[in-house]
């Protein structure tokens, strides 16, 4: 049975077992509900029920505006979406569960329009360029709230917000691109913003790129930003990916990362991750041009900093990594990959230690202490090290106006 509801209705009770339910004016049922057998109930417009809480068990949740509840409860299979587009899905609760096998899910519910020729959707990163480049990437890192962009032909990610003041999730949390096809693109991951106050379970949090066929760009990686009080329950490491997709065609086409922002509301700032995990750092890249004061970790990533940085942390594993703005860094370190500094990436750094990096120095570079091992170094600008020098092994070309006023240098 489908039934499309037009006009504002009150009911003594609402019973919906499998087919679907449209809600386009107010809908209130003062005794009671029992939505079940797989039913889809399509919101929107205002819903009101007995009680500040709802279970989503076995039946499919289209909320296409915002809600406010006491409890939300997502079990059996339950699943809560959006419609393509849709930019009000907020949250506000005071508690959400999400148990193993049931998931918010916006994936693909994204934009459309994509970029030109075959392309892959940009949002956090840069999709994957084929017969033609990408767009750039789009949103804030901080308070993510754009849809991902479209590839060539399909859908990004769409966009949710929660703010609770408890959240068990057990399942999942996804709003990733949608797949791509021959000659057909990948779309990009889309937003998740989380201001909650206990974040615990077994789940995760995706915002993924989406893979495409032959002849096309993957999509990129979207934008997931967490704010909480208390996370010791969730594995903030592991749980929350967005990763590029992946082109079978050539790992150049791959979808670049997107980016994970964790802010502990007790510390004052945050920590940026950009972390394209077992995709790598062969396809496109992840343009920074917010400014960064935050912590900034980096694995498996191209990544490229337009804007300036200064941040007490920048810790690189496999990653190519472009500084083409001016940066400020305490401690920098990188294991594997390549570091390119632009003419307009002038550095200075307290600590930096590099080891197996390929590293190109094209602006001005200040260091109180630089240890490099293995790799190799090419200075085309001026090198100030005011303490101590390390350089083991590898290749080294000093090429201009190298200046080392140290204690040693071995």
């Amino acid at each position: 049975v489908t039934v499309t509801q037009n006009g504002e209705l009150s009911v003594d009770e609402l019973r919906v077992t499998g087919g679907s339910w449209t809600i386009n004016e107010a809908l209130a049922a003062s005794n009671g509900y029992e939505i079940s057998g797989g039913a889809t109930l399509v919101q929107n417009a205002g819903l009101t029920l007995p009680s500040p809480d709802i279970l989503v068990s076995n039946w499919t949740w289209r909320a296409n505006l915002a809600q406010n509840w006491d409890t939300v409860e997502i079990v059996s299979g339950g699943v809560v979406t959006h419609d393509a587009n849709i930019t009000d899905l907020v949250f506000t609760v005071t508690s959400l569960l999400i148990d193993g096998s049931s998931r918010i899910d916006v994936t693909s519910k994204g934009t459309l329009n994509g970029p030109p020729a075959y392309a892959g959707g940009s949002h956090g990163g840069r999709g994957g360029n084929y017969s033609g480049a990408s767009l750039p990437t789009c949103g804030d890192l901080r308070e993510p709230e754009a849809l991902g962009g479209g590839g060539y032909g399909r859908r990004g990610g769409g966009r949710v917000k929660i703010v609770a003041g408890s959240v068990v999730l057990d399942g999942s949390l996804i709003s990733s691109g949608q797949t791509g096809a021959y000659r057909a693109g990948g779309g990009a991951g889309g937003s998740i913003w989380l201001d909650v106050g206990t974040l615990s379970g077994t789940g995760s949090i995706r915002a993924n790129g989406a893979a495409t066929g032959s002849y096309a760009g993957a999509g990129a990686g979207g934008r997931v930003a967490i704010y909480y009080d208390d996370a010791s329950g969730f594995d903030l490491s592991s749980g929350v990916r967005t990763v590029g997709g992946d082109s079978p065609h050539h790992a150049s086409y791959d979808g670049a990362s997107g980016t994970i922002y964790l802010k502990d509301n007790a510390e004052a700032l945050g920590r940026v991750v950009i972390n394209n995990a077992s995709q790598g750092s062969a396809g496109n890249s992840t343009d920074i041009a917010t400014t960064l004061v935050e912590p900034i970790v980096v694995n498996n990533a191209k990544v490229r900093f337009q804007g300036a940085v200064t941040s007490a942390v920048l810790s690189v594993t496999n990653g190519v990594v472009t500084l083409n703005a001016e940066a400020t860094i305490a401690d920098l370190s990188q294991r594997g990959g390549s570091f390119t500094q632009t003419t307009n990436g002038l550095l200075s750094v307290t600590g930096m230690v590099v080891s197996n990096v390929n590293y190109t120095q094209g602006a001005g570079l200040t260091a109180d202490s630089l240890s490099a091992t293995g790799g190799s170094w090419a200075q085309n600008a001026t090198m100030t090290v005011l303490d101590d020098v390390t350089m083991d092994g590898g290749s080294w070309v000093l090429n201009t106006n190298q200046v080392l006023r140290t204690l040693g240098v071995t």
